[in-house]
């Protein structure tokens, strides 16, 4: 079990990766629009969760890639303290320290405020192929807010807006 986990980290790794070498650091100076302001390297701002358990996470350890057609999204999307890995960690150890991990590789579209996103890649096995709709802008050339609207179960019951900023 151990080695398909570094496996899998490796090739979300490599991954994020290629799609950060296809990402054109000439797009940063374009005036935004919907179809070009995604374009480029984010880092996680802050994470705004409603619901029963409503909180603001801020400064996520979080990195999104978007390219004309790709995304790449790897980030810890909670502010608990994980627990460090040590000696030789059993199953549960693993699973306890990438608990609040997300990560994937999608291709996306936009139309309307919205971005469609279908995984390529992802950190776990339920979410493969999974289509998501996020509403989201951009405020000037480097402020972008999401939502996740809905997956292809429906409609998001609580759902969470996320701030990143422009690091490229």
């Amino acid at each position: 079990m151990t080695k398909r986990r570094i496996v899998a980290a490796a090739i979300v790794g490599g991954i994020i990766l290629v799609v950060y070498q296809g990402v054109s650091s000439a797009q940063r100076g374009a005036a935004p629009t919907s179809q070009n302001c995604l374009k480029g390297v984010w880092r996680g701002a802050e994470i705004r969760y409603t619901g029963t358990n409503a909180r603001t996470v801020t400064n996520p350890p979080w990195i999104v890639i978007f390219t004309d057609k790709h995304v790449a999204s790897i980030g810890i999307g909670s502010d608990a303290p994980r627990p460090e890995v040590q000696g030789q960690p059993t199953d549960k150890d693993l699973a306890d320290a990438v608990r609040n991990l997300t990560a994937y590789a999608s291709t996306y579209q936009v139309s309307d405020g919205e971005f469609t996103r279908t995984n390529l890649v992802s950190a776990f096995p339920n979410t493969m192929r999974l289509v998501a709709t996020t509403t989201f802008r951009c405020e000037g050339k480097d402020t972008l807010v999401w939502t996740q609207k809905s997956t292809a179960a429906g409609p998001s019951a609580n759902p969470a807006t996320w701030k990143f900023v422009r690091l490229e």
